[in-house]
């Protein structure tokens, strides 16, 4: 393909926005940060283009085949934000080191990553949260509760957050003794729920091993209500996963006392392929979207790599899914002019002033003559027409 033909193309996984869709996600958007700001979270905004090096700083917090890499004029190697949270991470390190803990911050904007795939985006509009400095069930709780009111602000009911830990699947790893790509493998299975392939890949482990594949082999189908969590502990032996069972089981207390248990599953084969997650995980889903639209867990390791450790845990809101979801869905009304103006000449300023007063939208014809505005208001399905000349203002009808 020659640079003529790609002249009225854009690159493979981005997409243009017009009308409509443009507004729908506007709305989320600011839906979204004045819940954040209501709840006492700060806006923050980090350049687009980053140091390659502040991601492999912190080891394998995102997989950086798929990041967009460029060469700055002094030959630093930059990349296209593939993620938010390394460089909230950063600025909290540098600009807020001095700030009191908790930090609450919050953003939208879009990350970008390469897709081997067709169909599949590389600019992923995102709005989230980060919740620096806190640890423990209260910290948690805060963070899933907000995810479900993020998703009822944009307009979403029947939504479902599925909620997991990393740690049990890290607890029964280690007492595999499994090498690297042996552990990624294991996990991309259990993440992908491919029963068959995990079992086959367990099948050869023997010893004081197989006590632990047998569970392994079980945690993907592990996944429900409150209730998974007490079949589980008649599963697991290693006291780590017990007591990650315990933390669950009170989190999904307080989820229940907070009246949205019918809002939350447990799924204990839920491991998020970013490796930072250290402890809870959890993802969103709602009806019309075929991924998961919000993501989000906590990563306590993350602050030590670039600066003095803090825990943190945070989810960021996918805003192209939910407004796809929501216009399949109807949930959308599109908003369409309710007045047009025409004026004669010398009576722009008179417009102006009248446009500037109407509730609703207002739209200033183009056209020289009446029936030329008139035409056009009623192709726009714009019902009302007012006129300015010599004589004032009149509104007629269309």
């Amino acid at each position: 393909m020659n640079d003529q033909n790609r002249s009225n193309m854009i690159p493979r996984g981005s997409r243009d926005l017009a009308g409509a869709k443009c507004g729908l996600r506007r709305e989320l958007e600011a839906g979204l940060m004045a819940l954040y700001a209501s709840r006492g979270y700060e806006e923050i905004s980090t350049p687009t283009l980053e140091y390659y090096e502040l991601f492999t700083a912190c080891d394998n917090a995102i997989a950086l085949d798929s990041a967009y890499k460029l060469i700055d004029g002094d030959g630093g190697i930059l990349v296209l934000r593939p993620d938010l949270t390394v460089p909230a991470s950063r600025l909290v390190a540098t600009r807020l080191r001095d700030a009191r803990p908790p930090l609450r911050l919050c953003y939208s904007a879009p990350v970008f990553r390469r897709q081997s795939r067709g169909g599949v985006r590389t600019e992923l509009a995102q709005s989230g949260v980060e919740l620096v400095g806190a640890g423990g069930i209260r910290a948690d709780a805060e963070i899933i509760l907000m995810a479900a009111d993020a998703l009822e602000r944009a307009g979403v009911k029947d939504y479902k957050i599925e909620l997991g830990h990393a740690g049990i699947f890290k607890s029964l790893a280690a007492s595999m003794n499994l090498d690297e790509d042996t552990y990624e493998t294991m996990r991309q299975h259990i993440e992908k729920k491919n029963y068959a392939a995990l079992s086959a890949l367990l099948a050869g482990l023997d010893g004081q091993r197989a006590a632990a594949a047998a569970v392994m082999a079980r945690l993907p189908r592990l996944f429900g209500g409150r209730e998974v969590l007490a079949q589980a502990g008649g599963l697991i032996a290693d006291p780590a996963a017990l007591s990650v069972l315990d933390y669950l089981d009170r989190l999904m207390s307080v989820i229940e006392s907070a009246g949205l248990d019918g809002q939350f599953m447990v799924d204990l084969g839920l491991v998020q392929h970013i490796d930072y997650y250290t402890g809870v995980v959890f993802r969103g889903y709602i009806g019309g979207a075929g991924a998961p639209v919000l993501s989000g867990g906590r990563y306590d390791n993350l602050y030590g790599r670039l600066t003095s450790p803090m825990p943190a845990a945070g989810f960021a809101v996918m805003l192209d899914e939910v407004a796809d979801a929501r216009e399949k869905s109807g949930g959308y009304a599109v908003r369409r002019p309710d007045i047009m103006i025409h004026y004669e000449d010398g009576y722009a300023g008179h417009a102006r002033e009248i446009a500037g007063k109407t509730d609703g939208i207002c739209m200033i014809s183009t056209f020289d003559t009446v029936g030329q505005s008139a035409a056009d208001a009623r192709q726009r399905g714009i019902a009302r027409l007012v006129i300015i000349d010599e004589q004032g203002a009149r509104e007629v009808a269309v």
